[in-house]
């Protein structure tokens, strides 16, 4: 007789409950993008931003953005490296492996 393993339980349950819109500002925020650059992209005022930033942190129980972006990261909701014409970090201004240009 062969046991059945448990149902996997995710690392981060709450990241099931961000709304859509939670969802596209985390992505956003992973992106590099601040608060206002949100506000813009998306057409919102930044109060809203920021209470939507608010609102995410506190389902994830994050501290700050770093850490909700980790979890979105590990739980596989968010990328990385989705490149903005003209940012410092984007591959069209490499940096040497040092570290300096």
């Amino acid at each position: 007789m062969e046991r059945e393993s448990p149902p996997a339980i995710p690392p981060w349950p709450a990241l099931g409950e961000l709304t859509v819109r939670e969802g596209e500002i985390l992505q956003a925020i992973a992106d590099g993008r601040s608060n206002s650059e949100i506000a813009a992209a998306l057409h919102l005022s930044l109060d809203t931003v920021k209470t939507h930033v608010k609102a995410i942190l506190r389902k994830l129980n994050a501290r700050n953005r770093t850490q909700a972006v980790v979890q979105a990261l590990q739980a596989g909701l968010v990328q990385l490296a989705r490149e903005r014409p003209g940012d410092p970090g984007s591959r069209s201004n490499p940096v040497s492996e040092s570290g300096c240009s």
